[in-house]
């Protein structure tokens, strides 16, 4: 579990672009496969969709907070006092992912203005996407 405020006054490093967009890369790859079979042997889109969803809603909720993308980038996803994050927050993190890339990646850009380096889709789940310590 990730303490935002630690007891040595250690500070906060927010997940940078680049770590989020290395983490996606990577659990793009692991996914890719899976969703295929998925799309091939069972509902067409509905497969592929649920097990997406799964994916990152139990992973970032679980005892890691991170899907594997983000253990290998070393960051994690906390609640806005670094505690983990619930199964209803990570359902909703992964579905309003798509909020923030609808009307040109709004939601993403947002990253670069915010103090916490939060997406649309961290402020709507009070949400924040951390480098683990």
């Amino acid at each position: 579990m990730y303490i935002i405020d630690a007891p040595n006054d250690t500070p906060v490093r927010y997940a940078t672009f680049t770590d989020r967009l290395f983490a996606g890369l990577i659990d793009t790859l692991i996914l890719a496969p899976v969703c295929a079979i998925f799309f091939i042997f069972s509902f067409g889109f509905i497969g592929p969709v649920v097990v997406t969803w799964l994916y990152f809603a139990l992973l970032e909720s679980g005892d890691r907070q991170a899907t594997f993308g983000k253990r290998v980038m070393g960051i994690i996803v906390t609640d806005m006092d670094g505690e983990q994050i619930s199964i209803l927050q990570g359902a909703g993190r992964y579905l309003l992912r798509y909020a923030s890339v609808l009307l040109f990646m709004i939601g993403i850009i947002l990253m670069f203005f915010t103090e916490k380096r939060q997406a649309l889709h961290d402020l709507l789940t009070q949400t924040l996407v951390v480098k683990a310590s």
